[in-house]
């Protein structure tokens, strides 16, 4: 993720990067390790680790609890206690961002800021924004000055690159594959955001599609790792879980091609959800 794991005599083990890419990683990776340190999970001060205050987090995700009782959402399950933790660390160094393809204006006006602006009002204002966007979620599509097309060249290579990889390991080949890389192209743009800023988004269909394809759910992991490297991001299995139906898609026969159905789709958040459906 273009980060760097660096060690120095008495001081110890350092990650340098960009501040925005190792919030990605640890808010990617916490749900996994939450697990395997039992303490995380209640308050002990006893068993306070050096840079993660147990009793200043449950206060935090207190707040955060309020916020999700304000607005009368429910987030996908680890993030309350992620963002929490991800806050307790914070308050305790001087780390700023920079939020330069964020349209500001916009997430000010949005009730998510306001209620973090009043609860967490110790926080710089960029990171105000920053913990606004965690909450707005799914709706990071609207929020960005500067989000890629579809078509955008880059993009539109790594969905091709994408494909090539996901047939190369099921020895496949796609009738349509044109039409697959642009539904590809078509998420990515909507998603990449969310995999820069680390925002966790929950998938309903995730169980069934790893209990009813696992094998597919598998190969597309595999494949999915050939595109961190040009994102430089981590992608999180809840939309390696869409990326999985976009080829299932397409590797499913129509036996009823002489059927005309005419469906109207429409999703609020943006067009992936709809190109998934259809």
């Amino acid at each position: 993720y273009d980060l760097e794991l660096s060690y120095e005599n008495q001081i110890g083990y350092e990650i340098k990067g960009d501040p925005i890419r190792k919030r990605a990683v640890f808010l990617y990776y916490f749900n996994r390790i939450l697990p395997l340190v039992p303490f995380l999970n209640y308050s002990d001060e006893s068993k306070n680790i050096s840079f993660l205050d147990c009793k200043l987090r449950d206060e935090l995700e207190e707040k955060l609890k309020r916020i999700e009782d304000y607005l009368n959402v429910k987030y996908v399950d680890g993030v309350i206690k992620g963002l929490s933790s991800l806050l307790t660390i914070l308050l305790t160094i001087d780390e700023d961002i920079v939020l330069d393809d964020i349209d500001i204006n916009e997430i000010i006006e949005t009730p998510e800021y306001g209620l973090v602006n009043s609860l967490f009002s110790e926080l710089s204002n960029a990171n105000k924004i920053y913990f606004s966007l965690h909450l707005l979620g799914s709706r990071i599509q609207i929020t960005t000055k500067t989000l890629l097309s579809p078509n955008n060249p880059k993009l539109k290579r790594i969905a091709h690159y994408l494909v090539d990889e996901f047939e190369r390991l099921a020895a496949v080949e796609f009738d349509k594959k044109d039409d697959l890389i642009n539904l590809i192209s078509t998420h990515l743009s909507m998603s990449i955001y969310r995999y820069k800023y680390g925002i966790q988004l929950g998938n309903p269909l995730m169980d069934d599609i790893v209990d009813s394809y696992p094998d597919l759910f598998d190969l597309t992991s595999k494949a999915v790792k050939s595109i961190r490297k040009h994102l430089q991001m981590p992608i999180p299995d809840t939309e390696i879980a869409y990326i999985t139906l976009h080829f299932g898609g397409f590797m499913r026969k129509n036996d009823h091609r002489d059927l005309s159905v005419h469906v109207l789709l429409v999703c609020p958040n943006g067009i992936s959800t709809s190109s998934i459906l259809r």
